[in-house]
């Protein structure tokens, strides 16, 4: 009984999408939570340690480096997902040791005290590096030292300083 028989059958199939994601660049743990971006096909989805919906949050996230997937499906229901690395790093820890008190018609002197070195003073009276207690004023001042590192991260760390009026002396005449 040499039977045969034979039936064919076409299928379909669908090709993957072609999935892209451009490279996120370093961000600061402090930054504000930002949109991603650089996906295509547009409509997929982000997931990842610091993702909600398509926004990533450096703050939940954490400092370090970290995976971020994006993943898309066809209307074939056809998926393909990119993971990428995104790196948060953390501010540096600024200091501002304590400042003395000054007479008010003290000279201009030089301030010091900022760690790391290398950041800007700012405050009342301060012009660069030097503070003119004359042109503060009379009172307690809040000076800052800001500073940024090389992976752009910023932080800043403040000190107050008190311009007091110099002393008044009487002499009384002598007998």
């Amino acid at each position: 009984n040499s039977c045969g028989n034979t039936s064919t059958q076409n299928i379909v199939v669908n090709a993957a999408p072609n999935v892209n994601v451009d490279a996120i660049a370093p961000v600061c743990i402090n930054a504000s939570p930002f949109v991603l971006s650089g996906a295509a096909p547009g409509g997929g989805t982000w997931t990842g340690l610091g993702v909600s919906g398509s926004d990533f949050n450096p703050a939940i996230a954490g400092a370090g480096t970290h995976s971020l997937t994006y993943s898309f499906t066809n209307a074939s229901s056809c998926s393909a997902s990119v993971s990428i690395h995104i790196i948060v790093n953390s501010p540096p820890v600024v200091t501002l040791s304590s400042l003395s008190s000054t007479c008010l018609n003290s000279t201009p002197y030089t301030l010091s005290g900022g760690s790391p070195v290398g950041g800007t003073y700012s405050g009342p009276g301060v012009s660069g590096t030097t503070f003119n207690p004359a042109t503060a004023g009379l009172g307690t001042h809040t000076i800052s030292y800001s500073y940024s590192s090389a992976a752009g991260c910023a932080g800043t760390a403040t000190s107050s300083i008190q311009v007091v009026s110099q002393p008044v002396v009487n002499l009384s005449a002598l007998p």
